[in-house]
């Protein structure tokens, strides 16, 4: 079971390891508020919103004192640092993250000065549990699954690959809602078009062997486009986007659908949104 704070340069606090211990996390806990339209009687649920949460933990810190005050003034180096410079850490739970902030903290000696115990209030401006998917889907001249050793791009991940027939295939991803997306589309390729649940993602621009596109729905929490130039400078394609369709769409999951010219390779990543973390 992985449950640990990484903040935002990657230094993390391990809450299973030895000599800390995540006492309380009531990180099941949540709440949608509606947004309504007020009748003459009653009103009409519109939509749900959902506003940043705090989550009130308690985190068990043992062994000697000396011991006890070197993990402590490492946990609040860690966590302070984010505060200081803006940028959200990551609270991982198994396979699944929340971006967050540690905004309060209180020590308290056990009886017998035996451990310390830290009450730390957590929040997250963006109260979702996330899980990251992804899958390469590699030019279709590369058809052949069985013995075939496939394109390695310079820039992918260790992700699931697929060799596909003529730039069609089929994803199948288990989650309930739309969800926010990076797509990452190597070159060479002109005008990029890939078609995904019958909605169109094409930007007008033309990438070289060495470069690469991503259209990111979910990072900063804005929609982006950018493009990787091989002299390593970036280029913002959003105004070069087909604004006929938004590039921009969340996918819908279960069987994604997806079609494309097959000259050029890409990634998908998806970003499934909980609520509450996955019971494992």
């Amino acid at each position: 079971m992985i449950l640990k704070y990484v903040n935002s340069r990657g230094e993390e606090i391990d809450f299973i390891s030895p000599g800390i211990r995540l006492k309380t996390a009531p990180f099941s806990v949540y709440q949608w508020s509606p947004v309504v339209k007020e009748q003459q009687y009653g009103e009409i649920i519109t939509s749900f919103k959902k506003e940043a949460s705090d989550y009130e933990c308690q985190i068990l810190f043992k062994g000697s004192v000396a011991q006890r005050k070197e993990k402590l003034n490492l946990f609040y180096s860690i966590v302070e640092y984010d505060i200081v410079t803006l940028n959200a850490g990551r609270l991982y739970h198994g396979n699944e993250y929340m971006s967050c902030f540690i905004i309060a903290s209180q020590n308290e000696p056990l009886e017998g000065n035996t451990a310390t115990q830290k009450d730390v209030t957590i929040h997250t401006p963006y109260p979702f549990w996330i899980r990251e998917t992804s899958k390469s889907f590699f030019p279709s001249e590369i058809t052949n699954y069985n013995g075939q050793s496939f394109l390695d791009y310079p820039y992918d991940y260790g992700f699931d690959y697929a060799a596909l027939a003529a730039g069609r295939a089929t994803w199948n991803v288990d989650h309930f809602a739309p969800c926010k997306f990076k797509l990452l589309i190597y070159g060479p390729a002109v005008n990029p078009r890939i078609i995904i649940n019958d909605n169109i993602y094409e930007v007008f621009v033309t990438l070289a062997s060495s470069e690469y596109l991503v259209i990111d729905t979910f990072t900063n929490g804005k929609n982006s486009i950018e493009k990787f130039n091989s002299n390593g400078t970036t280029e913002n394609c959003f105004n070069l986007r087909n604004k006929e369709e938004s590039v921009f769409t969340p996918i819908v999951p279960e069987n994604i659908n997806i079609s494309w010219l097959g000259t050029f390779g890409f990634d998908l990543t998806l970003f499934l949104e909980r609520s509450e973390p996955l019971w494992s």
